[in-house]
């Protein structure tokens, strides 16, 4: 404890020692009552300017405590001589001056030495008022004696326990005191973490505020504008600016408004920037400048007038985009945090932009789309993996015979009755692998009448799961009709045709056999002539006959077992006359291990002829044709090879067409109907297997087909010619 603060302490003592001397002077009428008044007077003089040193120099008070301890020792000397000595009442005095400075003398080295000088102060003006030494002997002395030394231990003992409290109140105090400063530091970060979240929690809600002005309106220049009046309403900055950076140009355009004018006037601005501005823009990070050369801001200051800019990129996937400009005249006009707000906000704007851009182009894009779709003769109908209705062209709405196109999300279903359709839509979801292409016959809604036409389904996949399926509807009614037609012309034609054909084959062979009598050699030649015509047409009309009977379905594959090397063999014989003729080589490299399969052998034998046929015709002198044979796992494979003129590649998937042929003009080489490689795909695809060429022009052409090695009878009725080879099969062979 300071010494300044035991003041209260030793004025108590100093009133106590005071008092007893005052009863002292009371109860004697000894001589020297005189000099004691004058003692006190003395006395109390030098203890009040003590007391003044003592608050004056509070450093001294060590020295005038232990001053004052002495002044009162001698006080209570004095006041014991002249009350007698031995017989005087006031020996507790000393036993006071051994307790009481206990409590104002807060040195315990300095009051142990007290407590033991007490006992021979009281001793030594014992022997001064008596002059002898006999009251040492003297019971009454020894009591006395004893009671001040255990007064004088007690007030030591005292003193150092007061000493200990002292310092663990000091400790105490200290301990508290840092609790404190520690408690109040902690209140002072609550504080600032409180006052850090609360404006956090405005700075989000601000921004959903901006989210939520922006769900308003997805078209870009409304966008804008609602992002830069929100800038504006969260800043203090006076001028604020929304730029986007023009593609392929150095250059940034947007608007920009005064936050201080009412009302607010978004106003156009351009900024030109150097390659330097734009390889800053693209690192993503805010520049605070005075007025510079840098990112445009001079270009501001002359527009704006302020000194002191900060611009926040905006960044889209790495790539800048845009900034946001901000211009003010005092350099502290955007806090640190608000400065991390703002690049917030900038990537929130950045998002938006790109999100009204987007739309924009979609809109734009599905605008485009349906101006399209109205304009196409076919129906177009796009539905999701529920059926539900996502797009109908004016076209399918006619065809539907509905008022106008259903809402989007409407359930097909409820819209629309007709199960053929439904029917291809379930094949889709359930095997959305590809499109299929499938001929429907729709009524329309009302009517009776029933209209055939090709639906083309398409499912829409996204990673693999199916969200949509699109339909195009092509109606196709008057073109089955004319094929039906031409099919019963040309059945019926044909039919006709061959009754004269036989006549004329006959009547010339009997000419040329010479029962008609003598024939010159240019007869012969001219009835050989009509001969080899004749019998060019016999095979022009068995192709139409074949590909009528085919076409309507009339013809049936009869499986049996099949030896390939046989059929091949029996093919090149038939046809070495007219290879001879036309000076081609047949080769045969066929291998006899090819193992037998169960097949229509007389359609094969028809699918090789008409290859090793066309192969002749098209072969030109001194050239050849090769038949090869070989087992691919499931399927044998037959390829026929010749080195004749080749078939262009863009041309090599349309002559497997109906009446399809590369030279097609009126003077062409090469005669026919162009049925044969139909007539040669029907009956290999009804085999679930497939044809192709390969083939470059100049450089001869190679055919190839492939035969499913493990048909059955039970499969017969399922290979009708009026069917489509089953597609999961077709998937499988070898290409």
């Amino acid at each position: 404890m300071q010494p300044v603060n035991l003041i209260p302490r030793v004025l108590l003592h100093k009133a106590t020692l005071f008092s007893s001397a005052l009863l002292a002077l009371w109860f004697t009428n000894a001589p020297f009552a005189g000099n004691l008044v004058r003692l006190l007077i003395l006395y109390g003089g030098i203890s009040l300017l003590g007391l003044l040193l003592l608050h004056r120099w509070p450093r001294r008070g060590r020295v005038i405590l232990v001053s004052n301890y002495f002044l009162d020792i001698l006080l209570i000397l004095t006041i014991i001589d002249a009350s007698g000595g031995l017989a005087s009442p006031f020996w507790p005095l000393f036993l006071l001056q051994a307790l009481l400075p206990a409590f104002y003398l807060p040195w315990p080295g300095f009051v142990w030495l007290g407590a033991f000088l007490s006992g021979p102060f009281y001793a030594f003006i014992l022997w001064l008022h008596s002059h002898s030494l006999a009251y040492l002997r003297d019971p009454l002395f020894l009591t006395r004696y004893t009671l001040i030394f255990l007064g004088a231990i007690v007030g030591a003992l005292a003193v150092q326990q007061l000493i200990e409290n002292q310092e663990r109140e000091r400790q105490l105090r200290e301990t508290l005191a840092t609790r404190e400063a520690d408690l109040e530091a902690q209140t002072k970060q609550l504080q600032r973490t409180a006052s850090d979240l609360g404006e956090r929690v405005l700075q989000l809600r601000a921004l959903q505020e901006v989210a939520r002005s922006l769900t308003v309106t997805l078209n870009l220049r409304e966008t804008n504008r609602t992002l830069i009046r929100r800038l504006a309403h969260i800043t203090d900055a006076r001028h604020v600016a929304l730029m986007l950076l023009q593609p392929e140009e150095p250059r940034l355009e947007g608007s920009w408004l005064d936050t201080k004018a009412r009302p607010w006037r978004l106003k156009p601005l351009s900024l030109q920037l150097t390659p330097h501005d734009l390889q800053s823009l693209g690192m993503g990070v805010l520049v605070f400048s005075p007025v510079s050369d840098e990112l445009g801001f001079r270009q501001l200051h002359e527009r704006w007038g302020s000194k002191y800019f900060l611009c926040v990129p905006l960044m889209l996937r790495g790539e800048p985009m845009g900034a946001l400009y901000l211009g003010d005249q005092r350099r502290d006009f955007v806090s640190e945090q608000e400065r991390q707000f703002l690049e917030s906000f900038a990537y929130f704007a950045a998002t938006a932009i790109e999100n009204a851009r987007l739309y924009q182009t979609i809109s734009d894009k599905k605008q485009e789309l349906e101006t399209i779709l109205a304009g196409i003769g076919d129906g177009v109908l796009v539905v999701d993996a529920d059926l539900r209705v996502v797009l109908m062209n004016p076209v399918a709405t006619h065809i539907f015979n509905l008022p106008a196109p259903p809402p989007d999300g409407a359930m097909l279903p409820e819209t629309i009755r007709q199960n053929p359709l439904y029917d291809l839509l379930k094949t889709i979801r359930e095997a959305p692998h590809g499109s299929r292409v499938q001929e429907v016959e729709l009524a329309p809604r009302g009517g009776d009448t029933l209209r055939t036409y090709q639906a083309l389904a398409t499912p829409l996949l996204v990673e693999g799961e199916l969200q949509g399926i699109a339909t195009v509807l092509r109606d196709i009614t008057t073109q089955k009709e004319l094929e039906r037609m031409k099919s019963n012309f040309l059945s019926v034609v044909s039919h006709e045709l061959r009754t004269p054909l036989h006549a004329i084959k006959g009547f010339v062979n009997i000419i040329l056999m010479g029962k008609t009598g003598p024939v010159t050699e240019i007869q012969r030649d001219f009835l050989e002539t009509v001969q080899e015509q004749t019998n060019n047409l016999q095979r022009l009309i068995d192709d139409l006959l074949e590909f009528s009977r085919l076409e309507s379905g009339r013809s049936t594959i009869r499986l049996q077992p099949v030896d390939i090397p046989v059929v091949v063999e029996a093919v090149l014989d038939k046809l070495a006359l007219a290879a001879d003729s036309a000076q081609v080589t047949l080769i045969n490299r066929t291998p006899e291990d090819i193992p037998s399969i169960l097949a229509d052998p007389w359609r094969l034998e028809q699918v090789v002829t008409n290859l090793v046929d066309n192969a002749i015709k098209f072969t030109p002198a001194q050239g050849q044709v090769v038949v090869t044979a070989q087992d691919v796992g499931d399927y044998i494979q037959v390829s026929v090879s010749d080195t004749g003129i080749g078939i262009p590649r863009d041309q090599q998937e349309r002559i497997f067409d109906r009446f399809y042929q590369v030279d097609s003009g009126a003077n062409r080489q090469y005669k026919g109907t162009g049925l044969g490689l139909t007539i040669c795909r029907h009956i290999v695809e009804h085999h679930r297997g497939r044809i192709w060429v390969e083939s470059e022009p100049g450089q001869g052409a190679t055919f190839h087909f492939t035969i499913y090695k493990y048909l059955e009878d039970e499969d017969i009725q399922g290979l009708d010619f009026t069917t489509l080879p089953p597609q999961q099969v077709l998937a499988n062979e070898p290409r």
